[in-house]
């Protein structure tokens, strides 16, 4: 059975004080946001390549994780936990390996400025799996406070299964303060396609998927429902992001006092598809490939 494999390496967007950067490979492949990489078969390997551009010791710690679903219905990466049974997840196929080709659930290192290292990213799916989508990543966390992150992740699929929609674009307009979208699908499906919005601050550490209003916690989304995607159509849509951005600086203040409110945030979407199964009687929302996009605050 001829198997389709789709590997999306996901950075986080980094200021420049940050002290890592995605390098290009020896292939001449940078990771960043929304990069994709057709794969086709057995084992398949990838090279992380980071420097430190700082002017300081950059002291940080990679960790392998597993995409969770929360009960409120959120997306997060979670360290990777040996015997732990999560629906579609890759971790268990994913090794991360140091320069010595030592496979490691987590690397600490430090690297003087202008260090650089390469670090492998191994991919093996038993042959005999059946069709599905399947997600994993890896976390960098600076031992100075501030976070990054690297998400890997691999989709697969044979041509018995249907097409899902894709998320092509995001876009953020400064003046309006609007996030853009569009949605397209190659095959014929009846579509309920939602994201789940995440903000971050790498140099604070702040995140945030959602408010909280008497104690219920109410999501970042944005929708398309119940549209009939034929083949080659694309569905554009738009969303004001004034009322997330004014809890977000409520948010901040409340956990940050004292300090300012960023300019820049990085807005994580993750893409979910609706789809029904066992005769029609149940809905179950997959992940599809995530983007990433910088939006200013101010």
């Amino acid at each position: 059975m001829k198997i389709f494999l789709t590997l999306i390496l996901l950075c986080a967007n980094l200021t420049a004080s940050a002290c890592l950067v995605l390098q290009k490979d020896d292939n001449g492949k940078k990771s960043h946001p929304a990069i994709k990489h057709y794969l086709e078969g057995g084992d398949k390997k990838r090279e992380i390549v980071v420097k430190n551009v700082s002017n300081d010791t950059c002291q940080f710690i990679i960790t392998k994780t597993e995409l969770i679903q929360s009960r409120d219905g959120s997306y997060s990466y979670l360290p990777y936990k040996i015997g732990q049974d999560v629906p579609f997840s890759l971790a268990p196929f994913m090794s991360l390996l140091d320069e010595k080709g030592i496979e490691s659930f987590s690397i600490e290192q430090r690297l003087a400025p202008g260090e650089v290292r390469h670090y492998g990213l191994q991919i093996n799916i038993p042959i005999d799996q059946n069709t599905g989508s399947f997600q994993a990543g890896y976390k960098i966390d600076y031992l100075n406070g501030s976070t990054s992150f690297i998400v890997g992740e691999i989709y697969y699929s044979t041509k018995q299964t249907q097409v899902s929609p894709q998320l092509r674009f995001l876009k953020f307009d400064k003046k309006k303060k609007k996030l853009a979208y569009a949605v397209a699908n190659k095959g014929n499906a009846y579509t309920f396609f939602t994201m789940n919005l995440i903000y971050t601050d790498p140099m604070t550490g702040f995140e945030s998927r959602g408010v909280v209003d008497e104690e219920e916690l109410y999501l970042f989304k944005a929708n398309i429902r119940n549209h009939l995607l034929p083949g080659g159509k694309t569905i554009l849509s738009e969303i004001s992001l004034k009322s997330h951005i004014r809890g977000l600086k409520k948010q901040f203040e409340e956990q940050f006092p004292g300090q300012e409110f960023p300019e820049v945030l990085n807005l994580t979407a993750i893409p979910l598809y609706g789809i029904d199964y066992e005769n029609w009687q149940n809905h179950k929302n997959i992940p599809l490939g995530l983007k990433s996009v910088m939006i200013q605050t101010n």
